[in-house]
């Protein structure tokens, strides 16, 4: 089955390098890799030794508020125990004045004091982050950093942001804007909404497998007519909208969704439980073109869908952000699919990923920082 291809560098760009000891790198890398600018945060980066070098393992982020919490904080201790890490970098991001935080005062001055308590702890390896300006704990290379700290205008335009603004990287303001794109409400929907009841019961008329057939391919048309950056090319009638609505409710369907973004065609019953296995062992990856299609299609059925049409979609794209990688998109699209229903069995399996912090197969391997 020539769609079946091994993970390359064609798949997904290359990743950036950054070099961990470097602010300026870690810094301007950070809100890329979570995808939106932190507020009252803490960010803990596990570093381990490989045969390569130094690479980059967990990395997690907490409010600043949650880390009061003794047993959050054995928590991250109990993680980075578990990554065999040989060190660790850590952010604090505070409207907090630093003189405090450096003091040990207020919630991000009390983040501050317990980490370099732990043995991961180390001064060099903290720092100190604002939306106007960033510094170190203790600079590495004194001297480093007026006392004002450096401006985020740094970070801004430093090589590691102009090489993501180069493949096309971008961040959210905020947590809850990376999922603002899902969570507005269309014109047309009470439009899409009806269509898809209509469309569902048509499924009493004709024979169920051409029923869910046709759906699929309504999804694959959808898909040709959606720009990557989920605006319409063309205006989308409800009656397509509403097709593909009705279809994901049918398991069959949604996992031909699932499978369209690893071919970026319908699978044959026949090929599926190759293309399952190649999934899922990290034989097929993900590829940049067919993740932004997917997500822009799904995102434009989540803005039509009323709450009765909305949790296959959501799960659908909670799948997708956590195959392309992106566990902050994941985890925001999972809260509002076990929101609508806690039981739905996709999102219940998805859970149980993220929670435990499973990566798709293709990113089993830790990438050399």
């Amino acid at each position: 089955m020539d769609e079946i291809t091994e993970p390359s560098e064609s798949l997904l760009p290359a990743p950036v390098q950054i070099n961990p000891e470097d602010p300026v790198d870690v810094l301007s890398w950070l809100p890329y890799q979570l995808g939106f600018w932190p507020q009252e945060s803490v960010v803990v980066i596990a570093l381990r030794q490989e045969t390569a070098g130094v690479s980059i393992g967990l990395v997690a982020r907490f409010d600043v508020a949650d880390l009061d919490a003794a047993e959050v904080r054995d928590e991250v201790e109990r993680q980075l125990a578990l990554e065999n890490a040989v060190g660790a970098l850590c952010v604090i991001v505070s409207d907090q004045p630093w003189l405090r935080i450096m003091h040990g005062r207020d919630g991000a001055g009390s983040v501050l004091r317990w980490w370099l308590s732990t043995r991961w702890g180390s001064r060099e390896r903290t720092w100190l982050l604002s939306p106007h300006a960033f510094r170190c704990v203790r600079c590495a290379d004194a001297p480093c950093c007026p006392a004002v700290g450096r401006s985020t205008t740094v970070l801004e335009h430093s090589e590691v942001s102009a090489a993501m603004v180069f493949r096309g990287r971008s961040y959210a303001a905020s947590r809850e804007a990376v999922v603002a794109d899902v969570d507005r409400a269309a014109d047309r929907r009470r439009a899409a909404s009806a269509a898809a009841t209509r469309h569902a019961s048509r499924r009493q008329r004709i024979d169920p497998v051409r029923w869910r057939q046709l759906a699929l391919r309504r999804w694959v048309e959808l898909t040709d007519r959606v720009a990557p950056d989920g605006l319409d090319r063309v205006t989308i009638e409800p009656t397509l909208l509403g097709a593909v609505l009705a279809g994901m409710q049918d398991e069959w369907v949604r996992d031909g969704v699932l499978l369209w973004a690893a071919t970026g065609r319908a699978v044959t019953d026949r090929e599926r439980g190759r293309v399952l296995e190649a999934v899922f062992s990290g034989r097929i990856g993900p590829r940049e073109d067919r993740l932004a299609t997917g997500s822009a299609a799904l995102t434009v059925l989540a803005t039509h869908a009323s709450k009765r049409w909305r949790v296959p979609v959501l799960a659908t794209a909670t799948w997708l952000a956590w195959w392309g990688g992106d566990g902050v998109r994941a985890s925001l699209l999972l809260e509002r699919t076990i929101a609508l229903d806690a039981d739905y069995p996709l999102a219940r399996l998805l859970a149980a990923a993220v929670t435990a912090g499973v990566p798709p197969g293709w990113a089993r391997e830790p990438r050399t920082a």
